[in-house]
Order: C-alpha cells, then sequence, then structure tokens
C-alpha cells in the first residue's frame, strides 16, 4: 500500500478516534443554553479547531450547527488531499451529494414560500469548495432563479427539464436529483475501484442507498398511503445500486403497510435488521443496522475509501446527534427524551 492510501486509512480512522465519548454527550445534554454547549465544544471536545474562526461569544442553534458542519467537511477535505495523491476520484462521491442536497433544501424552500431562511442557514464555508455558487442559489427569489444560478454546471438542463413538467412538484425535483446522484455513483465506482475493492465499495454504496430507499417507502405509507402520484414519483427509473431484487423491490413499492414493508424486508438481505420486540420504527433500525456495518468496517477493512466511507457516514450521525442535542436544548426537550433520540452513543 503506498503511503497516501496508508494516510486515508490512519486519518480516517484517527478522526473516528476523536469521536465523542458517553461522558462527553450526558454533559452536553445536561447544557441549559446554546453558549453553554458551544463553551462545552470548544474547550473539551474534538470539534475546538472550528472555533477558532467563529466572531461571536452568543450562539444561536444554527451558528452551532454551523460550526459543527464546517469541522466535519474540514476532515472530508483533509482526506481528500490524500484521495487525490492516490489518483482516485471517489472524493467526488461527497461533492456531489452535498450539491444534490444543497440544490433540492433551496428548491424545498422556494417551493414551500421561504426562501429566505436558506441563505440563512447556508454554510460559506461548504460554499469554497463546489462547484455551484451557494450565494447565487440563497439570492434566488423563483425557481426560474434558481435554474439561472445553475447555468454552466452539471445541473443546469436537469434543473431545466424539472421546470418544464406542467405538473411539477418538490417530488420531480427529487426524483430527478436523486436519479441523477444514483446514476453518477455507479459510474464512480466503476471508474474508481477494481477487483475486490469495487466489490466492497459497492456493497457499502448499496447498503448506503437501501437504507435511503427504505426509509422513503416507510415514510409514504405512513404519511402518503392514498397519494398514487407519490407512490408513482418515488419509483426511480432504474435502480443498481441496491442488494435488493428487481421482484423485492416491486414488492417494496406495492405495500401499504408499515406491517408489510418488514414482510418484505424479512425475506430480503436486512432480514436481521427487524427485532420484533424493540419499539423502533424502521427507519430507525435500518440506519441502526448500517451503522453496526460502517463500525465493523472502518475498524478491519484495508481498503482506503471503504473506510474513508464508513467514517463520513459515523461522522454524519455524530453530527446529527449533536444537532438533536442542540434542538433539544433550544426547545426545553427533557434530557432523557434526548438522550433516546441519539444513535451510538457510549460505543
Amino acid at each position: 500500500m503506498n503511503k497516501a492510501a496508508n494516510a486515508i486509512l490512519a486519518l480516517s480512522r484517527a478522526f473516528y478516534g476523536r469521536r465523542l465519548d458517553q461522558r462527553q454527550y450526558n454533559d452536553l445534554i445536561a447544557c441549559k443554553s446554546m453558549n453553554e454547549v458551544a463553551s462545552y465544544l470548544k474547550t473539551r471536545t474534538a470539534y475546538a479547531s472550528a472555533f477558532t474562526a467563529v466572531g461571536t461569544a452568543d450562539f444561536s442553534a444554527k451558528t452551532l450547527e454551523n460550526v459543527i458542519d464546517e469541522s466535519r467537511f474540514g476532515n472530508f477535505i483533509s482526506l481528500c488531499r490524500y484521495e487525490l495523491a492516490i489518483g482516485s476520484d471517489f472524493y467526488k462521491y461527497f461533492i456531489v451529494k452535498t450539491e444534490v442536497e444543497q440544490i433540492l433544501k433551496c428548491t424545498l424552500h422556494m417551493i414551500g414560500g421561504n426562501s429566505e431562511s436558506y441563505l440563512m442557514q447556508m454554510n460559506a464555508f461548504i460554499d469554497k469548495h463546489l462547484s455551484i455558487d451557494l450565494y447565487a442559489l440563497g439570492r434566488a427569489d423563483s425557481l426560474e432563479q434558481i435554474a439561472k444560478s445553475l447555468e454552466h454546471t452539471a445541473y443546469e438542463s436537469l434543473y431545466k427539464r424539472c421546470l418544464s413538467d406542467p405538473e411539477r412538484s418538490y417530488l420531480t425535483f427529487e426524483l430527478a436529483f436523486n436519479t441523477y446522484f444514483e446514476n453518477f455513483k455507479d459510474q464512480l465506482v466503476e471508474h474508481c475501484f477494481k477487483g475486490e475493492e469495487k466489490k466492497k465499495m459497492r456493497e457499502m454504496i448499496c447498503r448506503n442507498f437501501d437504507v435511503s430507499f427504505i426509509e422513503k417507502q416507510f415514510r409514504i405509507i405512513r404519511y402518503y398511503k392514498s397519494n398514487n402520484e407519490v407512490t408513482k414519483l418515488s419509483m426511480p427509473a432504474s435502480v443498481s445500486l441496491t442488494l435488493l431484487s428487481e421482484k423485492q423491490l416491486r414488492q417494496l413499492y406495492a405495500c401499504t403497510s408499515e406491517n408489510e414493508l418488514i414482510t418484505v424486508l424479512k425475506n430480503s438481505p436486512y432480514k436481521d435488521c427487524f427485532d420484533s420486540g424493540a419499539d423502533k420504527n424502521i427507519e430507525r433500525q435500518m440506519t441502526e443496522n448500517f451503522y453496526q456495518y460502517c463500525k465493523k468496517q472502518i475498524r478491519f477493512s484495508s481498503y482506503p475509501s471503504v473506510v474513508m466511507f464508513s467514517y463520513l457516514f459515523l461522522s454524519e450521525v455524530e453530527r446529527n446527534n449533536l444537532v438533536r442535542i442542540i434542538e433539544g436544548i433550544k426547545y426545553k426537550i427533557p434530557p432523557e427524551q434526548i438522550g433516546d433520540s441519539l444513535l451510538g452513543v457510549g460505543d
């Protein structure tokens, strides 16, 4: 293994080793204000360096979330340098993922009539590393202006096609951009890897897709049972990066209840995900299963990209835990309830 590849393994595991422990989570949950959370993160955790450029002593929930995102994205940029050194383009997976998420988030705000809030929530640090202009996105006051901000990018024609749909809704954009991302991932795995590493990387990408896909089907069944249009729009034109068979995919699309969904999944590669005695929904159990899978891979895999992907998912889990704590404190949620919503605490 060359030095750069070895560095990706070592650095990913080092970043993971600096994750929050049980005591730190307990201390954060016990904080009474955003400033207390900021002080704790700044003085007693690995997030300290992200606070150096913050020019405020009075923190809002959104400012704290941006600092956490900057820390996580900064670690990703460090890993990207070594990805480039070994000649791998796989880092583009995370760049395109972030770009698609930002385009869809801005579109959702616009369709919801709350376009100003996107610019207020935008992270300026992340903007520096993307091919799209987040400030131009944030200044848009119509869907047409969003399309204009994407001119000369890979997303321009796709967004304009969505705009031209006479029956467009947010789901029109979500389906189109998620399908674009699925195809991009497929091509990237084919281009970047070969042999056993390609097999392992493909399995990880498939599992990651399946978690999101099954969670989406769960939400459609729970909240849109009688809406055939929503169910139809949830079906991508093709799915290649999945461990589910075509038959299982068709069965999942046809489910009309949570029990039917679980029945199909219990005859799938995810049959061991579900504990009938557990008081957890499908979304939680699927995420926990992939979390455990990534924990195993980051410790035992010898493939740099597998380890890097595992770290970035695990760091996203920690990021989401911190957001839940911050929002819980903001809205005065009981500490016990905040703790119950977290994933992987004490591992």
